[in-house]
């Protein structure tokens, strides 16, 4: 599952057992599960270990964005199927004919206006009877 939340977001996946290429870009869908709406985007591979894991960064943006940086545009709170496929092109945004690699559930959350944490000051008192 990935999830998603307004500004940059670090998205880790294994995908390198479905990847058939060498060098792969990853071309990444999310549809949306109430429209059927897609997005497209893709999202350069930072890894160090590519072997084990994959690292993606995908920003989600309320501007106009640049899908071959990794940048989408979905309306917030939102619920998600994503794809993920491999190619061989580093500006392809069109799915057909390519191999799927990863499908999965992701969800965009709300900004949060308000975040209340833990201050750690609370006392606790025992009594004895």
């Amino acid at each position: 599952m990935i999830r998603l939340s307004l500004g940059a977001n670090t998205v880790a996946l294994t995908l390198k057992e479905k990847t058939t290429i060498t060098g792969p870009t990853y071309l990444f869908e999310f549809t949306n599960n109430q429209t059927q709406e897609k997005y497209y985007c893709i999202a350069a591979d930072t890894s160090v270990y590519p072997d084990r894991y994959n690292k993606f960064t995908i920003t989600v943006q309320n501007t106009t964005p640049n899908a071959l940086l990794g940048q989408i545009k979905v309306p917030l709170g939102d619920e998600y199927n994503y794809t993920v496929y491999e190619q061989a092109s580093t500006t392809n945004l069109n799915p057909a004919g390519l191999t799927v690699v990863e499908r999965g559930y992701m969800t965009f959350d709300k900004t949060l206006t308000e975040r209340r944490e833990y201050d750690g000051s609370t006392t606790r008192r025992g009594y004895e009877a």
